[in-house]
């Protein structure tokens, strides 16, 4: 298990990758933002999400004066927290789901991209016909103006408007696109 505690001592910033028990987006939504304004609000500040059925993302940056610890302290009373709601004593252990985490701390000059790819991904698991249309991402929170929970002032600060906050979501989508067809290609015998 990869500690958050660990990744942000070197890093401002980080991307967790959290396999989930299967559950409905739509009945975690809510509770999910309000669990992690709550929980990650005093320690970090969350610039994106991406909630599917079966993990979710994050992306979140320390907050100057806070610790990893303090940090991993209010993550894992977000997943305790979620668990009690969908599953209330009898779901898995915060313990084991902590094992199965992915967490990648992010550069600065990273974080704009690593936003488009975790609001890309519903499309890209097929889970949604369009990105831009899925409810349970911080995607439409951002262009419907809908700050609370999450940095907007600052991921708004790595681009001139809204247009240009779609375009880049575009253009990653296009890259991402073209990256998975020479793949495809690659491993298609001759």
């Amino acid at each position: 298990m990869t500690s958050l505690a660990s990744i942000l001592r070197d890093r401002e910033y980080c991307c967790i990758c959290q396999p989930f028990p299967e559950a409905e987006p739509g009945r975690i939504c809510q509770r999910f933002i309000m669990l992690s304004h709550h929980c990650l609000s005093g320690p970090a500040d969350l610039l994106a999400y991406s909630l599917l059925p079966d993990h979710f993302h994050l992306l979140m940056r320390r907050r100057e004066g806070s610790s990893g610890g303090e940090v991993e302290a209010g993550y894992r009373a977000l997943l305790k927290e979620l668990i009690l709601f969908l599953f209330a004593a009898s779901g898995p252990a915060v313990e084991e789901l902590l094992r199965q985490r992915t967490v990648s701390g992010i550069d600065l000059f990273s974080v704009p991209p690593v936003i488009a790819c975790l609001h890309i991904d519903p499309e890209k698991h097929g889970i949604s016909r369009d990105y831009r249309m899925y409810t349970f991402s911080s995607y439409r929170r951002y262009l419907l103006h809908q700050p609370a929970g999450l940095a907007y002032t600052e991921v708004f600060s790595w681009f001139s408007d809204v247009r240009q906050f779609e375009r880049f979501h575009e253009d990653i989508k296009d890259i991402h696109m073209r990256n998975k067809f020479r793949r495809f290609h690659a491993a298609v015998p001759a």
